[in-house]
């Protein structure tokens, strides 16, 4: 990636020669001056140095613009394929990733879409939170939290109580289809197959599923507002 980039460095500091600027063989290779025609003057660059000094400007002969065009496409056809080529290193599709989080979105109204992040939000009047995640490159997983405002926490059975909620609204529909995090995550928390861990103001809730690298409940209560929050990620 960083090679075309350089590419397409050059390419742009050749491309500005096609709006009229001169260019000239120096020691073997290529040098290109852009004019800077307020200033009176030239940006003279090569492929990874460039110094400004004063130059009368020229146009360029129609033989050394086609070169120029033919160059800058290369480039941009090598920048494209260097991007397609990061995505296809992906473990997961994420094309498919875009896909569910779009449809996810349609689900309610009021979605507010990242779908770079692959993420939903949703905010109601009374400022309660639900953010939803799907996606991964290496590693697929989600993560559903709900915010409330509360005077006071909820208790271990509310908390359950609304990860099953969580886990059901989002992750046994037909746009997710990981219903099998579902019961994996409700059959632990009903059989208190988990262990607990609390860290900084959190309690986590830890499910033990082999097909599951991680999947758990968290809560937090922090400054009147009451948090709850489901994560999985697979072990595939």
């Amino acid at each position: 990636m960083a090679l075309v980039l350089e590419s397409l460095v050059d390419g742009v500091v050749l491309a500005s020669a096609i709006l009229g600027f001169r260019s000239s063989p120096r020691g073997g290779r290529r040098f290109v001056s852009l004019t800077m025609s307020r200033q009176q003057s030239t940006w003279r660059g090569c492929s990874r140095a460039a110094v400004f000094v004063p130059q009368p400007s020229e146009r360029l002969p129609m033989t050394v613009v086609r070169w120029h065009v033919g160059h800058v496409v290369v480039v941009v056809v090598l920048l494209i394929s260097a991007l397609a080529q990061a995505a296809d290193d992906c473990a997961f599709d994420q094309e498919h990733q875009a896909r569910v989080i779009a449809a996810v979105a349609k689900s309610a109204p009021g979605a507010v879409v990242d779908v770079d992040n692959r993420q939903v939000t949703w905010v109601t009047p009374k400022k309660e939170t639900t953010v939803f995640s799907y996606g991964g490159c290496a590693d697929l997983g989600s993560r559903v939290s709900r915010s409330t405002h509360k005077t006071t926490p909820r208790s271990q059975a509310q908390v359950f109580a609304l990860a099953k909620h969580l886990a059901e609204r989002f992750w046994s529909g037909k746009q997710v289809s990981a219903g099998t995090a579902t019961d994996a995550l409700v059959t632990g928390l009903s059989t208190a197959a988990f262990t607990v861990d609390v860290n900084d103001g959190r309690t986590s809730f830890h499910v033990r599923d082999p097909g599951y690298v991680q999947l758990y409940v968290e809560h937090e209560f922090k400054d009147g507002v009451d948090k709850v929050t489901i994560a999985w990620q697979g072990n595939f």
